[in-house]
């Protein structure tokens, strides 16, 4: 139940669509935001090594 409480947040504040409310494979996605970590915004830089994918 904690979930679902989770993603009605999100439907709540637009950052996500879901039409069923069965399946989360039909979750859309209205808006992105970053990632924060210690008061710092994370780059998405593509010349990062590969901690990046090794991090998220």
């Amino acid at each position: 139940m904690e979930i679902e409480g989770g993603l009605n947040v999100l439907i709540e504040q637009q950052y996500i669509f879901w039409s069923d409310r069965q399946y989360t494979n039909s979750i859309i996605l209205l808006k992105g935001w970053e990632l924060k970590q210690n008061g710092k915004t994370h780059s998405k830089q593509l010349n990062r090594r590969v901690d990046y994918w090794t991090e998220y």
